[in-house]
């Protein structure tokens, strides 16, 4: 059939449900049969940009949306075909319906359909270790955030890095510049692709478990105006500006009247001693609920990152409930929703997300991370060493 039509769509990773499915489309006809079925939000595809990630949708013949897309220019594949052959990798939903719609809507549009046994990594051809690492992420990535982000990466940080490994030959200092760089962003980059634990602590009735439910978007914890409602820590998963993040309501932190009381303010600091970030809340209405910097050090979760909310300001506010915080605060209320994009913000940037682009090159797990760190210690008596480790270590060699 390959013989008969060139252009061919095949299904890179592996078969059945999952969160992210890549289609590749490739053959001398790709883009025009592309154009057929896909609809740009905004600019339009592109073949001769390597850095060019497209967003828009697919459609069906029907005209009904099958499904948001990203697309973006791929290696091409070998072919027996002297024409010019051009490939794009069509990233959506992992839902086995989608996939089957979207190929064959491509193959509607005249493309044939290519089987690829196994877990569909023979479609690859030959990639690097680097390559194949952003491919695994991209089945496992939670959020449409992280898929552009991975998108992004997959088309741009392997010709960086070749760039970078000539820079540590020529300009050892430059390189370590960058190299450093790239490095400070794995940490940010781990985050957006595996998300970050952030626990709601503090006093008794000061709203976390209704600042929860808001964050949540829905009564995932129940609410009551009698102190000391929550006795279990509850989760929710949520996303804060495409982060994903595992949200954690705990018991209220104050002096135990009794041993189950006792043991659910235990729990919940074991949580929160586990997170990456705390969220105090303080209710700003109460005469007797104040934060003082270093009140709680008796407590584990107070080495973890903090931020303090200020919540219920939609009642009267009592002055001077916070002295001195050594984190970020904001005041918010968590009945009117006043102040919540500020708290996200405020927690992404105690998470070390502030300035983060998606589009920017960024190593993004701890392989590619401590292979870095090897390469930076060489720069200085041993440049060509450093330059080795970014190709053969950091790249990574070709599958066969």
């Amino acid at each position: 059939m390959s013989e008969l039509c060139p252009d061919r769509c095949s299904l890179l990773t592996p078969p059945g449900a999952g969160a992210i499915a890549i289609v590749r489309l490739t053959g001398p006809n790709a883009k025009e049969i592309l154009e057929r079925v896909f609809r740009p939000h905004s600019h339009r595809l592109q073949d001769d940009q390597a850095n060019a990630v497209s967003y828009g949708r697919i459609m069906g013949w029907d005209s009904l949306v099958l499904d948001d897309v990203l697309v973006a220019p791929a290696p091409s594949l070998a072919s027996s075909d002297h024409e010019r052959s051009l490939s794009f990798d069509i990233t959506s939903h992992g839902g086995i319906r989608v996939v089957e719609r979207i190929i064959k809507v491509l193959t509607q549009a005249g493309a044939s359909h290519r089987t690829e046994s196994g877990s569909g990594e023979g479609a690859w051809g030959g990639v690097t270790t680097m390559e194949r690492e952003t491919n695994q992420e991209l089945c496992q990535a939670r959020t449409q955030r992280a898929v552009r982000f991975l998108g992004h990466q997959r088309l741009r940080l392997a010709g960086i890095l070749e760039r970078l490994a000539s820079m540590c030959e020529c300009d050892p200092g430059q390189a370590r510049e960058a190299l450093w760089r790239l490095i400070q962003s794995q940490k940010a980059a781990h985050i957006l692709l595996h998300g970050a634990r952030i626990a709601l602590v503090g006093p008794p009735n000061s709203g976390k478990s209704s600042l929860f439910n808001h964050l949540a978007r829905r009564r995932a914890a129940v609410v009551s105006p009698r102190a000391g409602t929550t006795r279990d820590w509850v989760t929710a998963s949520v996303e804060f500006e495409g982060i994903p993040v595992d949200l954690h309501d705990t018991a209220g932190v104050d002096a135990a009247t009794d041993d189950l009381e006792q043991k659910a303010m235990d729990t919940g600091q074991a949580v929160a001693s586990g997170c990456e970030l705390v969220i105090i809340v303080i209710d700003a209405s109460h005469p007797n609920q104040r934060f003082i910097d270093g009140e709680f050090q008796r407590y584990e979760w107070q080495s973890s990152r903090r931020v303090i909310a200020i919540n219920k300001i939609d009642l009267p506010v009592q002055e001077d409930r916070v002295s001195g915080p050594s984190c970020g605060m904001c005041r918010v209320s968590a009945e009117t929703g006043a102040g919540i994009p500020d708290l996200i913000r405020t927690c992404l940037d105690s998470l070390g997300l502030r300035g983060f682009e998606d589009s920017l090159p960024s190593l993004f797990n701890h392989r590619q991370l401590s292979v870095a760190q090897r390469a930076l210690g060489h720069l200085g008596d041993a440049p060509e060493q450093a330059a080795a480790l970014i190709r053969c270590e950091l790249i990574g060699q070709k599958s066969a």
